[in-house]
Order: structure tokens, then C-alpha cells, then sequence
């Protein structure tokens, strides 16, 4: 089995000479009150197009199930991508209201940006929270594992190779591991994904948690990088 971290620095490397490569940034929007679900948003500048855009994505925190999902993209030669996102958002907060009255921003566990080269990418271990030196809750690892798909069209034309992706934590002071979420088969928007790596960890209290994970994915005019986000309720 391949390390997620060591394949998506090699393909994001690969791809920093390549004209018309494109990397999105992400924020996260907060849990519902309960816990019961999490959003965030991810944008930039389309590829091909040159035009702004922002997306904002609300998902259940236990199973990953996306309840809502909303795109804007201004297809004008402004190029306003803070338009973009301001408009999104203010969607995005009419629906997030129906599913919680009150949103949490969470605890930020860990941050990797993909401009972290010394970051290992696919584990990290963290506190949920931490008061003070000595004085925290939570022990827990988050492990990303692939598995390459041969064979695949993505390989023929283009020589990178597709990766079939299992998300996994472990609570070290139990010492119990449980799968959160696994590929089965290449499908969708990630048939074409070749690398993957944490991004960021986040907590509401010590029972509520959302991954997201920087994604390398042929793109329109060469490799994009891009996010998902994986959750799960302890």
C-alpha cells in the first residue's frame, strides 16, 4: 500500500512547472450546534475559463453525506472572486440556518497546507484540545491510505495513475481504529485523483470531527489541486 503523503507531494511537485495547473484554497464554515453536521467552502479561479468561483458544501458529520451544495461562478471578465464568494455565502448561510439556528467554528487540531513540504500528509495525531501543557482531551490519529488503480485511461494518456482512497482514525488511548470512509471503485469528480493529503483537522469538543484533505486531480489544462472533506462522531 502506497503512502497518500509521499504521492501527493511528488504529483503536486510534479505539477509546480506546468502551464495552466490550478489550486483552489478552502475555509471551514463551522459545526451545527449538535454536531450533527459540518460545511465549508472552497474557491478560486477556474482553469480554462478564468473565472471566479466559489462553492460551499454542508455535510453530514457521521457518514459524510452531502445535504447541500450550492456553485457560483461569475462568468464576466471582472474577475471579482470576492463577489463570487460573497454571493455564495450569503446562500449558503439561508441554508445552513435550516439545518442549525446556531453554527461553531470548532477547534483547529492541525494544519498542513500543501506548501508544508515536512509534513508527512497521510497520518496525523492530535489533541482535541488543548488547555494547557500537560492538560488536554483526546489522543487521536487520522491515517489516509491508497491503493493504485492500473490500467486506467488517466495512466495511458497521461501517465499519472488514479488511487482508490480509505480514511481511517484511531483513538490511541483505547486503541481502537474505525474506517470512516473507503473507495471502492474510481467514480465520480475523483476518478481522475492521483494524490491526496491533510489538510487541516478540526474538533467540536471531543466527539465531532472534520478532515479535509487537499486533492491532486487532472484537470482541464493540466493537474488541479482541490479539497474534500471526510467527518466523523466519536
Amino acid at each position: 500500500m502506497k503512502s497518500a503523503g509521499r504521492l501527493f507531494i511528488a504529483v503536486l511537485l510534479g505539477a509546480g512547472a506546468a502551464e495552466g495547473n490550478f489550486a483552489s484554497s478552502v475555509e471551514f464554515l463551522g459545526f451545527s450546534e449538535n454536531g450533527g453536521y459540518f460545511a465549508w467552502e472552497q474557491y478560486g479561479v477556474q482553469d480554462g475559463s478564468g473565472f471566479p468561483f466559489s462553492s460551499v458544501t454542508v455535510q453530514e458529520t457521521e457518514g459524510g453525506a452531502v445535504v447541500w451544495s450550492r456553485r457560483i461562478m461569475l462568468e464576466d471578465d471582472r474577475q471579482d472572486l470576492e463577489r463570487a464568494r460573497e454571493t455564495c455565502r450569503m446562500e449558503a448561510r439561508k441554508a445552513m440556518a435550516g439545518f442549525s439556528s446556531v453554527w461553531l467554528p470548532g477547534v483547529l487540531c492541525v494544519h498542513h497546507p500543501p506548501t508544508d513540504l515536512s509534513a508527512p500528509g497521510d497520518s496525523v495525531r492530535f489533541h482535541s484540545r488543548l488547555f494547557a501543557p500537560g492538560y488536554a482531551i483526546g489522543d487521536r490519529t487520522v491515517v489516509l491510505s491508497t491503493r493504485a488503480v492500473t490500467g486506467s485511461e488517466l495512466e495511458e494518456y497521461w501517465g499519472l495513475v488514479p488511487v482508490l482512497l480509505s480514511v481511517s482514525f484511531r483513538d490511541n488511548s483505547l486503541g481502537t481504529t474505525r474506517v470512516v470512509m473507503k473507495d471502492d471503485d474510481l467514480a465520480g469528480d475523483r476518478s481522475y485523483t492521483s494524490g491526496y493529503g491533510i489538510e487541516s483537522v478540526w474538533a467540536l469538543g471531543d466527539s465531532a470531527f472534520a478532515v479535509s484533505i487537499a486533492m491532486t486531480t487532472l484537470g482541464f489544462e493540466g493537474q488541479d489541486l482541490s479539497y474534500m472533506f471526510v467527518g466523523w462522531r466519536d
